[in-house]
């Protein structure tokens, strides 16, 4: 029981630390597996039947497993400015192929985030986080716990626990994890089938990569290498977990 109050009150510090309050609903959620407690008059409530609205685009060709709002609405600390931060995960061997016809959505195009400087980019979807299922591993820390316990699912909802079951390390921080009943089944991350989904993906990512370059967003190619080997796309800013992780070491 001291050891929970003691991860509970970790939590707290670092939520405190991001402007968040952590309440008791939030407590029987994350550390006792109750269901979450959203008001329908709060503003996550209604972010949350706005993504609801375009899942049915978002879910190209059938390829996704799961939505869920992440960042500062699923954190319940927004702001009025804020855009609307997504996790999606895909099958395996689609991720360039799946954010490529994302962009070019005809149904996104005037929901979705495109230029990180813009002022016009309050309550707008940013897909900051694409995973193939392959990729659902993360490295374990506070933040990651955070982020993992926070977000909302608006698709497959049930996935949610097995991207839990990924992160068995969560535990050691306290988090619930409910036993999966049945294991998942992903596509293939070998043979020819899978291989040629990989030589595609590769075909995807170049005319990507070079747009980047001519609209000026230089891209990080080595953090972009680096991520695609996990398995996914990282939209989000590089530096922003050590930021919160280095401002709750010294507030401990």
């Amino acid at each position: 029981m001291a050891n929970n109050a003691k991860l509970i009150n970790n939590l707290r510090i670092f939520r405190s630390n991001m402007g968040a309050q952590t309440t008791q609903s939030h407590v029987k959620y994350i550390f006792n597996g109750e269901d979450r407690v959203i008001p329908d008059n709060s503003d996550l409530a209604g972010v949350y039947k706005k993504v609801q609205e375009y899942v049915r685009y978002l879910n190209i060709f059938g390829w996704v497993k799961y939505i869920a709002i992440t960042g500062s609405y699923a954190a319940e600390k927004s702001r009025p400015e804020d855009d609307i931060d997504l996790f999606i995960v895909i099958e395996n061997g689609r991720l360039w192929w799946y954010r490529g016809l994302l962009t070019i959505h005809p149904a996104l195009r005037r929901v979705m985030r495109r230029d990180n400087h813009s002022s016009d980019n309050a309550g707008k979807l940013c897909i900051n986080l694409i995973a193939q299922e392959r990729g659902v591993s993360f490295d374990p820390d506070l933040f990651t716990f955070h982020e993992l316990y926070f977000m909302l699912p608006v698709f497959n909802a049930e996935y949610r626990n097995t991207v839990l079951n990924h992160n068995g390390w969560v535990k050691e921080f306290g988090g619930y994890v409910e036993k999966a009943n049945k294991r998942e089944t992903p596509k293939a991350t070998s043979g020819f089938t899978y291989f040629l989904w990989r030589v595609f993906d590769l075909v995807a990512f170049i005319p990507q990569l070079c747009f980047m370059y001519v609209m000026g967003h230089k891209p990080n190619l080595r953090r972009i290498i680096e991520a695609y080997r996990k398995g996914r796309i990282e939209f989000y800013p590089s530096d922003f977990k050590k930021e919160k992780l280095d401002l709750y070491n010294q507030s401990r």
